[in-house]
């Protein structure tokens, strides 16, 4: 699994996805992806597997609808993605060390 950072056209793409989603019957594993996503924001983690996902089914709706699909192509969604790092966990504070003794 590789997690993507998620740019202003992913973003796009995500929320149009969600849109098509709405009202429709939907199976019980669809529905926990939906709610993932529904979370998604900029530079947050979205799977690439998602991205992917995403892609063919907004490209095959908007082929049927004879809407611009290029933009939801996968190639398109990609450019300027990176792998999402997330931050580093804060650093553990030092146990057992006083903060400054006296030396006399």
């Amino acid at each position: 699994m590789v997690l993507l950072r998620i740019t202003p056209t992913v973003k796009a793409a995500v929320d149009e996805y969600l849109r098509l989603h709405v009202d429709r019957e939907n199976g019980e594993s669809l529905q926990h992806k939906l709610e993932r996503l529904e979370k998604a924001e900029l530079d947050g983690p979205i799977e690439h597997s998602d991205v992917i996902d995403i892609s063919k089914r907004l490209v095959k709706e908007h082929h049927v609808n004879d809407g611009p699909p290029k933009t939801w192509r996968l190639d398109t969604l990609l450019k300027g993605t990176t792998v999402y790092q997330p931050p580093p966990p804060p650093k553990p504070e030092p146990v057992g060390r006083s903060s400054c003794r006296d030396i006399s």
